[in-house]
């Protein structure tokens, strides 16, 4: 029994990576009585490469979830520019 089977061949996305020198934004802002720090990266073109938020007090809950909430931001931004360059369908899944 053959395992493996023909696929067709397919556009795979591929990551553009940063590079090692960037520029980056820092913002800080308050919500709810809580102070927060936000590194934002960029691409030579301006475009957002990554996202790093804290919270005041380091390795606590809000801390841990504003980094989750960060990363939850980047994996939105890839599934956004997916559907840009036409990889995803509306339903999420592949074309």
């Amino acid at each position: 029994m053959d395992i493996e089977q023909s696929q067709p061949a397919r556009d795979v996305p591929q990551r553009d990576r940063l590079p090692n020198r960037r520029a980056s934004q820092n913002i800080s802002f308050e919500q709810n009585n809580l102070n927060y720090q936000m590194t934002v990266g960029l691409y030579a073109d301006g475009r957002v490469g990554e996202i790093f938020l804290n919270a005041e007090h380091g390795n606590s809950f809000v801390d841990a979830i504003a980094h989750d909430a960060a990363i939850l931001a980047s994996i939105a931004q890839a599934e956004i520019r997916a559907r840009e360059l036409g990889l995803l369908n509306d339903d999420g899944g592949e074309t």
